[in-house]
């Protein structure tokens, strides 16, 4: 039986089951004490005990190692991104994303067309009826602008 029970201690032996003399006499021990309980009480009382050493002994025969893997042929990759490095990634593109929101519409729109449609300044300038140059210090100053941004979240 556990010893994290709470409540008062179950009546011993269990209410309705007496101990019978010609049964294999079996114990449970209950802060301290060793109680007689029948064979009924007594493997409800170990079957959670008993499954988890089951478990147990049946995951280490399970547990493959790096070396058996590679004996049978598995190619693991040893390289590629570490853990940390995903995560920093990920909540880079979280903030670069909260930025993007923070522009409006037209920095938004220039943003989109320079970097997602792959279309040049020249072509964006077309466009609009502005020089490049205009849409090219736009660029810049929306570029800072989320640039101050991220660094400062």
């Amino acid at each position: 039986m556990p010893t994290n029970c709470r409540g008062p201690p179950p009546p011993f032996p269990f209410p309705g089951r007496e101990v019978k003399k010609t049964e294999k006499n079996r114990y449970i021990w209950y802060r301290g004490m060793k109680i007689p309980v029948t064979q009924k009480d007594y493997t409800d009382t170990m079957r959670p005990q008993w499954k988890e050493a089951k478990r147990r002994k049946v995951r280490v025969k399970r547990e493959l190692s790096l070396d058996w893997l590679k004996e049978r042929g598995c190619d693991i990759p040893m390289h590629g991104p570490l853990v940390h490095e995903i995560i920093e990634d990920k909540q880079l593109l979280d903030a670069l994303l909260l930025a993007l929101n923070r522009l409006n519409a037209k920095e938004r729109g220039l943003i989109h067309a320079l970097f997602y449609e792959n279309k040049t300044e020249r072509d964006i300038a077309a466009d609009s009826g502005t020089s490049y140059q205009a849409v090219n210090r736009k660029k810049q100053r929306i570029l800072s602008k989320l640039r101050q941004w991220l660094k400062n979240s």
